[in-house]
């Protein structure tokens, strides 16, 4: 079993989302990528975000039609605060014996001796999966003396380029600009129903 764990705000979910995700599971050969949501990111507290059932309800939209990719919860059944070291223990709990990918975009690298605990957080990933920027090249080296082992565990995704952006696509919304071409129809019609970010 090859798993990917993808895991985020998704405030709102969007294409470069599902870019990143099915490149993933393509060049990782992954049996699954599961959609880690998080209810309550420690990185974004005072930062008004929609409610995690609003979220899980675009998150769901947005994957319904790969079969690849499911829906995990796993972040709602243990006490804040969440840290992704944790998660990554929790799936090794879940699915013993298994390949675990941690996916994330090139900025999560770099963050990633501020995270919680990264030396373990590190240590328990058996793959970190990067969509790499163009013409940005992360400093894998220093990384590696702060975090041990983190060069040998790092694949970069060759992606197109997405230059979408969550924080982006809200501000697009409330400021009535053209938006939509940047999500699954589902996730457009769940944002205009409900109204959110306005």
């Amino acid at each position: 079993m090859r798993a990917g764990i993808f895991g985020g705000t998704f405030d709102p979910p969007h294409l470069g989302h599902l870019i990143l995700a099915e490149e993933a599971a393509r060049q990782l050969h992954l049996d699954q990528v599961f959609w880690v949501l998080t209810p309550d990111p420690p990185h974004k507290r005072g930062r008004l975000i929609a409610s995690a059932q609003m979220r899980e309800q675009m998150v769901r939209a947005n994957i319904a039609r790969y079969p690849k990719f499911i829906y995990s919860d796993v972040d709602f059944h243990r006490p804040p605060p969440l840290y992704a070291v944790d998660t990554m223990k929790e799936f090794h709990r879940q699915l013993p014996g298994a390949f675990l990918a941690y996916i994330m975009g090139e900025d999560s690298l770099e963050d990633l001796p501020t995270w919680h605990t990264p030396v373990e957080f590190v240590a328990e990933c058996d793959c970190i999966a990067v969509m790499q920027r163009i013409g940005r090249e992360p400093d894998l080296d220093s990384l590696d003396t702060i975090l041990p082992g983190l060069k040998k565990k790092t694949v970069f995704l060759k992606t197109p380029v997405v230059e979408i952006s969550s924080s982006g696509l809200r501000q697009k919304i409330s400021r009535n600009q053209v938006w939509k071409a940047y999500v699954d129809p589902a996730v457009e019609a769940i944002i205009q129903d409900c109204k959110l970010y306005k």
